[in-house]
């Protein structure tokens, strides 16, 4: 046993004698996955309320005419469709080091200007992903912000997969307002939102679930639909569900990290599972993402990122939104 008078590497931690061990890298685990995002399309438009033109086929009818028949009565008037519009939406993230900071040998190495950019980089990307799944529609006004109709809006009525103006009643499926194990999700209730999707001319091909509804979507392995990661060489099987093969065609199953728990105005929380068809979604920028340096103030160095977007959809009613109460 060593003497309490032995001058050792312990006294240097109070004595200021061991040169301290940091290490330069700096770890981050923060998730940065952003599916909404990444996998719908992206276009631009020139003014903060983008408008678009949404249109039905008639229904499919008997069709037969008479040979020779006067065709005059055959002509119907129609509609030109439906005007929609959506409101851009700012989204900033601004980043301020001292002076004396950059010019320090701080833990990390790194230019910290440069460094801090990349963290708010990350930001505004999962910060873009909660807006366009979570934004409450907002037309803006002089001391108000804009916020545009997103996939989902307040849970109740704001977004484009929960407005019957929008969306229709025919493909929003809900739970009992009362959580109990009994309403879980079931393969028969996805599957039938799925059904009704394609009813409606969607052809789904990615699903977003909450992570609890993930792990139950995941235990539908059971009827050989589902598709499950496999390593033929550890001759092992990870039951996570990729792909499932439904009667109308493959959907990707995907977790969604950034849908938030909504509260309803009786005080019921409910969780979501997006099922899309990729293409009926457009992120629409007026202002691309860019990084712009500021004046400099005092004895700090400032830096903004910025853009300004809204979320287009083309077809809500080819989607379908299940909504159920939640366990927290």
């Amino acid at each position: 046993m060593a003497s309490t008078t032995t001058y050792g590497t312990r006294m240097g931690i109070t004595t200021g004698v061991m040169k301290e061990d940091l290490s330069d890298i700096i770890a981050n685990i923060s998730p940065t996955d952003c599916p909404f995002l990444n996998a719908i399309g992206k276009s631009t438009c020139n003014n903060t309320t983008p408008s678009w033109i949404v249109d039905d086929l008639a229904a499919a009818a008997s069709n037969a005419a008479v040979e020779g028949a006067d065709v005059s009565s055959a002509y119907a008037a129609r509609s030109g469709g439906l005007r929609w519009s959506n409101a851009t939406q700012i989204l900033t993230k601004l980043v301020e080091v001292s002076s004396t900071v950059e010019a320090s040998d701080t833990a990390g190495g790194a230019n910290k200007m440069k460094y801090q950019l990349g963290i708010k980089l990350k930001e505004f990307a999962r910060d873009t992903e909660w807006a366009l799944l979570n934004a409450d529609y907002n037309a803006g006004g002089a001391s108000t912000a804009r916020q545009m109709r997103s996939l989902i809006g307040d849970g109740i009525n704001t977004g484009w997969l929960n407005s019957a103006t929008y969306y229709g009643a025919n493909t929003l499926y809900q739970w009992s307002s009362t959580y109990a194990n009994t309403n879980d999700l079931t393969e028969t209730l996805f599957n039938d939102v799925i059904q009704a999707s394609w009813a409606e001319g969607g052809k789904v091909d990615m699903v977003l679930a909450s992570p609890t509804q993930k792990r139950i979507i995941s235990g539908f392995y059971g009827n050989t639909k589902a598709a499950v990661n496999s390593d033929a060489g550890d001759k092992k099987v990870v039951f996570t569900v990729d792909v499932y093969e439904s009667d109308f065609g493959m959907v990707k199953i995907v977790p969604e990290r950034f849908f938030r728990t909504i509260e309803s105005p009786t005080g019921t929380f409910y969780d979501f599972v997006a099922v899309i068809q990729k293409s009926l979604w457009e992120v629409c920028y007026l202002a691309k993402p860019s990084t712009e340096k500021m004046a400099k103030v005092g004895l700090s160095d400032r830096a903004m990122i910025s853009a300004e977007l809204t979320l287009k959809a083309k077809a809500p009613k080819g989607n379908g939104l299940i909504q159920r109460a939640s366990r927290v």
